[in-house]
């Protein structure tokens, strides 16, 4: 068995849908331990000590099978263990409370649920679908669930009714929301492996084609776009002296140098040891006097690798984009001026 202080230290490294299954989990072993002081004083012994059983399936699940289920990355078992809890606690209540008690609804459950367990084949998906909708059906129909088996007056009936509607939906509700939260942070994901450059961890050129055309109409703030081509200097001699891991610790520090000094402004590494800063609303003495500071920042922190200190130096290329402009037309005028200032004797800013 797993502690609850090592299981908790453990989820808090882990990703959202790890600790969407403990919130849940210890959610329902909660609910069903509200249902043992209920059923025990309406009468129904039997069903307390389903509920008890049930607060221990799904503490085993936490404690027992938790910390090996986010090992292996496989919550299968888990999933079968609470899809049959339900089942049969649901099955067994509604029998002895009749479908006016609502204990039928947490069958409903289970049509969602099994979605937010991975592991499983499409078969199983299917088949636990089947098996939902079977149950849902034999409830509806047979005479089986119609009446309660035992002595209850139908106001406690009509309030445990309500009092499970209320937690059905209220479970509904929560796994809706869990589920868009899950497929939020996935979409994030899923973007910053599309627009982040791994090494320098700068946005990348997809992410700026994709901005092309609010750039160019000048929409969401884009009122007067500038541009700063950025380029390492010498950055072939630093890699054929140092090796390329001095190389990307050079690229790594100009990044780093570029997200901890710039405000309101973009930066995106445009490929190899060139660097593009977009601004949204800027105006040719601003460029220019950012612009330096960013090339004097960077030559007085050298960057670290194996081989001791590298000394950087930048040169940069800017420029303003024009009324009724295309962005590529721009874009070019800022790698001219970075041409200009390379070929003049680098370390500097040139602005057209």
């Amino acid at each position: 068995m797993t502690d609850f202080k090592t299981l908790w230290a453990r989820l808090q490294i882990e990703n959202f849908y790890w600790k969407i299954g403990f919130y849940a989990l210890c959610s329902a072993g909660l609910v069903h331990a509200l249902f043992i002081p209920l059923f025990l004083l309406i009468g129904l012994p039997v069903m307390a000590l389903v509920n008890v059983f049930s607060v221990f399936i799904y503490w085993y699940s936490i404690f027992g099978l938790g910390l090996q289920t986010i090992e292996t990355r496989n919550d299968g078992l888990i999933g079968w263990l609470v899809f049959v809890e339900l089942i049969g606690h649901n099955l067994l209540a509604t029998y002895y409370l009749g479908k006016g008690a609502g204990f039928e609804y947490y069958i409903y459950v289970l049509a969602v649920l099994p979605f937010f367990i991975f592991t499983y084949r499409r078969s199983v998906y299917l088949f636990r679908i089947f098996l939902v909708i079977s149950l849902a059906l034999v409830i509806d129909i047979s005479p089986l669930f119609e009446a309660p088996k035992v002595s209850v007056s139908q106001e406690t009936l009509s309030l445990i009714h309500h009092l499970n509607l209320f937690v059905f939906l209220a479970v509904l509700s929560g796994l809706s929301y869990l589920y868009a939260l899950y497929a939020k942070a996935h979409q994030d994901q899923l973007e910053s492996h599309v627009y982040i450059d791994p090494l320098s961890g700068l946005y990348n050129r997809r992410f700026v084609y994709e901005m092309q055309k609010e750039i160019e109409s000048r929409r969401n703030g884009w009122e007067n776009p500038a541009f700063l081509l950025i380029d390492i200097d010498h950055f072939k001699a630093l890699n054929d002296t140092y090796g390329h891991d001095c190389g990307d610790a050079a690229i790594a520090q100009v990044a780093t140098l570029l997200r901890e000094n710039l405000f309101n402004a973009i930066a995106v590494r445009w490929g190899g040891e060139e660097f593009l800063v977009l601004y949204k609303n800027s105006d040719p003495g601003s460029l220019r006097a950012t612009a330096d500071q960013i090339r004097q920042i960077i030559a007085t922190h050298p960057g670290r690798c194996e081989h001791g200190n590298l000394p950087l130096t930048v040169t940069a290329g800017g420029t303003m984009m024009r009324e009724g402009e295309s962005f590529h037309a721009a874009l070019k005028r800022a790698d001219t001026a970075l041409y200009q200032g390379k070929h003049a004797g680098r370390n500097r800013v040139v602005l057209l």
